[in-house]
């Protein structure tokens, strides 16, 4: 009889739970914290996790009761992909690293580059 480790099956579904709880906010607290000094690490590391769980949901609710997408594993996929794509646009506007029009910075206050966190964490 084959033995498997218990456990084992739920592990790629544990690591898209990780994924989508973490990488969409993360993306959102470099839109509107890019700043090194705004906010420490494991602030950053809670908000990802707050933001993520506040606005993805909110999304796919958005969706479900106003235009009837069913709520499945792609439109969940799609819409993590969506928030992680406009809030990474939003900060690469706010450091000057995207050009945009001028109007949009009286929304979006610049920063400087060398002000700014980097688009990747680092872990260590």
């Amino acid at each position: 009889m084959w033995f498997e480790p218990v456990g084992i099956e739920i592990l790629p579904n544990l690591m898209v739970f990780a994924l989508s709880a973490t990488v969409p906010g993360y993306f959102w607290t470099l839109a509107f914290y890019p700043e090194k000094t705004s906010i420490d690490r494991l602030e950053r590391f809670a908000f990802s996790i707050l933001f993520s769980i506040t606005f993805l949901p909110m999304l796919v609710l958005l969706e479900n009761v106003l235009l009837g997408i069913h709520v499945e594993f792609l439109t969940v996929f799609s819409n993590t992909v969506f928030l992680a794509i406009i809030s990474a646009a939003i900060f690469l506007v706010r450091t000057q690293r995207a050009t945009a029009p001028e109007f949009i910075y009286r929304f979006l206050p610049k920063v400087k580059k060398e002000d700014s966190v980097g688009f990747f964490p680092k872990i260590f």
